[in-house]
């Protein structure tokens, strides 16, 4: 990946998990609502994005990073490429997710602190004890898995199949909303803690 001479890493803005759901809903509802199937792969390049490949093994190597904005309508993400390991597909809908979840929760920020000649860079992985890192992280995660799998759509799912244990609505989720059965099974578990599950779930994803 191109890396400019001025670039900065992105910084948290201390959000919620609830506040950055509704940020994601509210991206959802204006950006992806044009394309009938929802796809953010077809979003991408409109807001001029990019993404390219790295290969599993070298996923820890270090000098990779998730994405890098030279500028608000161009930036770059890296994806990894697990090959024959595994479907691709809601591993690479994640990445670019969260990617999306950086450039629309702190890119603005990032531009107002460091002024748009600088490029924000954000880390594939931060480190264990970089609590500022995880935070930045998280932030994006919960973008990103609220705007793939919103979890009103994830309850319907669930009480549409109200005799299946987790395990299959997990399996039933994945498929009809193209992402993994473990982010299936993490906003599960979110629409039960938001009383949008109208039964205890049992079993496990």
């Amino acid at each position: 990946m191109f890396i400019p001479r001025k670039v900065a890493e992105a910084k948290p803005l201390g959000l919620s998990t609830a506040q950055a759901e509704d940020l994601a809903n509210r991206f959802r509802a204006r950006f992806l609502a044009p394309f009938s199937d929802g796809d953010i792969m077809k979003l991408l390049p409109k807001m001029g994005g990019r993404w390219t490949t790295i290969a599993v093994i070298d996923r820890r190597e270090g000098q990779d990073d998730l994405l890098l904005a030279i500028t608000k309508d161009n930036f770059t993400i890296s994806t990894i490429d697990y090959g024959a390991v595994m479907d691709d597909g809601p591993n690479r809908r994640i990445d670019v997710a969260r990617a999306i979840g950086h450039m629309f929760l702190h890119h603005p920020q990032h531009i107002e602190t460091h002024g748009a000649s600088v490029a924000m860079v954000v880390p594939r992985y931060p480190e264990a004890d970089d609590e500022e890192g995880l935070s930045l992280h998280r932030e994006a995660a919960w973008f990103a898995r609220e705007l793939l799998a919103p979890a009103a759509t994830v309850a319907a799912v669930t009480n549409k199949n109200s005799r299946a244990d987790v395990a299959t609505i997990a399996i039933l989720v994945s498929q009809e909303l193209r992402v993994s059965r473990k982010i299936a099974a993490i906003q599960i578990r979110r629409a039960g803690d938001l009383g949008l599950i109208n039964r205890n779930l049992e079993g496990t994803a």
